[in-house]
């Protein structure tokens, strides 16, 4: 609502990038055959938006073409307009998708078109669903790459660029590059939550339990070697900084993956919880959390409490018990959580 009434705000002072006045549809001669439809908003409108009247008219004209279906170039100079009024319009994105895919036009060329709309739009969430389409119309990837690099390169934790990413990954299987360029995302800024989640899918993807790639499963041996790789990985970056969400969360995925979990847990649950530096205060609550489903887990798979360095003469379900009574305490707001995983 706030972008829509800031576009509409931006509308009264509309004008070409010469600085002359937009030409109204209603004064092209080409559109003479149109009759336009203006939005009804009844005869007494409650509260009537102060449309702009390069706003009014181009939807007008767009009204009557989704009534007569008509498919051509100039529609294709129409829907332009009306995105350019509000980029957040998806009908007009659909029935833009519609007109080129009827009338043959160039995929590439829009592509560039929509590529420049990044600059300005890079979380508009319709460019981003329209451009998915338009590679899915064209067959390839093509340097769509790049465009997401770029676009990641001014904002690095843009969802909509990383989802897009992981799509064109998954559609194309064009997998290739892709560990090092998390990678680089992370060493540039290890809070990034976007780039380790990115990384875990390619890890993922890599070992071949992705179901929406089909990549031939690795062996279990390959599983705990990789996975104990990326445990060690995200130790390294918790010597940084300790209560960074982002890694713990990678960890604990990395340790209790969908496949061969037993196995890859046995092997990476000692590494953590040797690793783990715990203090007071709440700069403790994720190495005390991670600790804590660590010990839980062990304790719901039934391993002996000897596997771990640091529990002393106190059982698996009593330390993690202990650790959500003391994340209960520092953390007050979520201390109903914390109380509600502990361990019957």
């Amino acid at each position: 609502i706030c972008y829509s009434f800031c576009t509409l705000l931006a509308l009264s002072q509309m004008s070409d990038s010469s600085g002359s006045e937009i030409v109204l549809f209603s004064e092209n001669r080409e559109w003479d055959d149109v009759t336009p439809l203006k939005q009804d908003d009844s005869e007494h409108p409650v509260v009537a938006i102060q449309y702009s009247e390069e706003f009014a008219d181009c939807h007008s004209y767009f009204r009557a073409v989704l009534k007569s279906g008509e498919k051509s170039e100039r529609v294709l100079k129409l829907t332009k307009a009306v995105i350019e009024c509000n980029a957040a319009n998806y009908t007009a994105w659909k029935y833009r998708r519609d007109v080129i895919f009827a009338i043959g036009s160039s995929i590439d060329a829009e592509l560039d078109t929509v590529s420049n709309m990044l600059a300005d739009y890079p979380k508009n969430f319709q460019i981003w669903h329209h451009r998915r389409e338009l590679l899915e119309r064209k067959g390839e990837p093509g340097l769509e790459k790049e465009v997401v690099a770029r676009t990641l390169s001014k904002d690095a934790k843009n969802y909509h660029a990383w989802c897009h990413r992981r799509w064109l990954v998954t559609r194309f299987n064009c997998l290739d590059g892709e560990e090092e360029y998390a990678v680089g995302h992370i060493e540039s800024d290890f809070r990034n939550n976007s780039a380790w989640n990115y990384l875990y899918f390619v890890i993922e993807t890599r070992l071949g339990v992705n179901p929406q790639l089909a990549m031939e499963a690795q062996p279990v041996a390959e599983h705990i070697r990789a996975r104990i790789e990326e445990v060690q990985r995200g130790l390294t970056y918790l010597k940084q900084c300790s209560s960074n969400e982002a890694v713990h969360n990678y960890i604990v995925g990395n340790m209790l993956p969908q496949q061969h979990t037993l196995e890859v847990f046995t092997a990476t649950a000692p590494l953590v919880e040797a690793a783990l530096t715990l203090s007071e205060g709440p700069a403790s609550t994720w190495p005390k959390s991670t600790l804590a489903e660590i010990y839980s887990n062990a304790h719901e798979k039934g391993l002996p409490p000897t596997m771990f360095t640091r529990l002393g003469v106190v059982s698996l379900k009593d330390r993690a018990n202990e650790l959500y009574t003391e994340l209960a305490e520092i953390d007050g707001i979520r201390a109903k959580y914390w109380k509600s995983v502990m361990i019957d």
